[in-house]
């Protein structure tokens, strides 16, 4: 009895965290539609990072300003000129304790959008988010 009961926990939680990372039809459609209608002005970033952290929102900094936050399997579009630019993103609260921010440089051009991909890679005692930029195509699947 008690093994059926390991085995059905065991189950469900494969179900559970394999739904939970995986980004749905819905929200992949998200993603290319906003890749689709960006402005050139704007930058693009979205997260991807799984199960790990799926329910605190990553905030996102520009030159040292906060100027979004974004979900799992979601896009955040941001306003920025062109031109020389830091992007930093972090979690807030406890998920700040044990997980390390990322920031990258980048220069954005006046002519087309930027398109920035978060990640988020687990260690033995925490973790690191991990930010970089990406074409559209590598954005939008």
């Amino acid at each position: 009895m008690l093994k059926k009961i390991t085995q059905s926990a065991l189950l469900a939680s494969a179900l559970l965290l394999s739904a939970c990372g995986a980004p749905t039809e819905t929200q992949t459609s998200t993603i290319t539609q906003s890749v689709a209608t960006a402005d050139a002005n704007t930058i693009l970033v979205a997260r991807k990072t799984g199960f790990g952290g799926s329910f605190v929102p990553i905030n996102i900094f520009v030159d040292g300003t906060r100027v979004g936050s974004v979900g799992n399997n979601k896009v955040e579009t941001i306003t920025i000129p062109p031109g020389r630019h830091e992007i930093e993103v972090r979690f807030t609260g406890p998920a700040a304790i044990t997980t390390q921010p990322a920031t990258l440089a980048f220069n954005k051009s006046a002519t087309s959008p930027a398109y920035f991909n978060i990640s988020l890679r687990s260690g033995l005692i925490g973790a690191s988010l991990q930010i970089a930029e990406v074409s559209a195509n590598s954005l939008a699947h």
